[in-house]
């Protein structure tokens, strides 16, 4: 179960990273930065 868990993380993780890769104007790249802190300092 804990596997199946951390593919769906791994999975939305890579789907961001490349919505993030295709959204190349400021404000998505302001956006990625503060939800990247946020989880970090998390």
């Amino acid at each position: 179960m804990r596997k199946v868990f951390l593919a769906f993380i791994f999975t939305l993780f890579l789907i961001s990273f490349l919505l993030g890769r295709a959204n190349t104007t400021r404000a998505g790249m302001d956006t990625e930065n503060i939800r990247y802190t946020s989880v970090k300092v998390e």
